[in-house]
C-alpha cells in the first residue's frame, strides 16, 4: 500500500555524477583509465526531522501536548519504515495524558495537521515529508519508485551549457563549435559560459 501522503507529492532526489582520471605514472601526460561515479542525495538536508518549509508552520498551530506527542513519534519510529504502531498507554505517558479522550484529541490534532494520517486502530502513516529513521531514498526505491522524483544535475548543466554553447553560435553566426572556437578562443568561450564576461558583437 503506498502511502497517503506521496499520491501528490514525490521526493525530491539528485544524481551527480563525477569523472576521475587515473594518470600513469611514468608519464604524466597519460591517462591510464577513468572512472565514473554517480552520487544520489536528497533535496532536503536532514537528521531526522526534515527542513520541509512548511514544517515550521504546521508547529505553530499545534498544541504543546500535540507537539510533544510527535517527539513520541519521533523517538520510537522504527527504521526504515514510514508506519508507525503507536501504544496508546505508554503515548501517554510519555506525554502526561491520563484520559484516552484527552489522548485521541491530540492525536487528531497531528492527523489534522498532516503529521501522521490514520492506516489502522493503532497504526499510523508519518509523513515523510517531515519524518523519516533510515535512508529515505533507498526505502521508497524499493517500496514505492514512483514517489521520487530523479533529477540527474549533471545531466542538467551539461544540457545548460549546451543550450548556452548553441546561443553562442548563433550570436557570432558560427555554424560549428569548432568555428567558434576560432573565433574566439577556448578562453573566452568559458567566460561567456560562466557569466564572468558579456557578449560583444566582433
Amino acid at each position: 500500500m503506498k502511502n497517503p501522503f506521496l499520491q501528490s507529492v514525490r521526493l525530491k532526489v539528485f544524481i551527480l555524477e563525477s569523472k576521475f582520471h587515473v594518470i600513469d605514472t611514468k608519464d604524466v601526460n597519460t591517462v591510464k583509465s577513468t572512472l565514473n561515479t554517480q552520487q544520489e542525495f536528497e533535496k532536503d538536508p536532514f537528521i531526522k526531522l526534515y527542513s520541509e518549509r512548511n514544517f515550521m508552520n504546521v508547529f505553530k498551530n499545534t498544541s504543546d501536548t500535540a507537539s510533544k506527542l510527535f517527539l513520541y513519534i519521533a523517538y520510537t519510529l522504527e527504521k526504515n519504515s514510514d508506519v508507525i504502531y503507536i501504544n496508546a498507554e505508554k503515548a501517554m505517558e510519555f506525554v502526561g495524558i491520563k484520559s484516552p479522550t484527552t489522548y485521541y484529541k491530540y492525536v487528531q490534532e497531528l492527523i489534522d495537521n498532516a503529521i501522521i494520517t490514520r492506516k489502522s486502530n493503532s497504526e499510523y502513516w508519518i509523513n515523510p515529508l517531515f519524518l523519516f529513521n533510515g535512508n529515505r531514498i533507498e526505502f521508497y526505491k524499493a517500496h514505492c519508485p514512483e514517489c521520487l522524483d530523479i533529477l540527474n544535475i549533471t545531466e542538467v548543466q551539461q544540457n545548460r551549457v549546451l543550450k548556452k554553447k548553441k546561443h553562442l553560435m548563433e550570436y557570432y553566426g558560427c555554424k560549428s563549435y569548432y568555428a567558434l572556437k576560432k573565433l574566439l578562443g577556448e578562453e573566452q568561450i568559458q567566460l561567456l559560459l560562466s557569466g564572468k564576461q558579456k557578449l560583444e558583437r566582433l
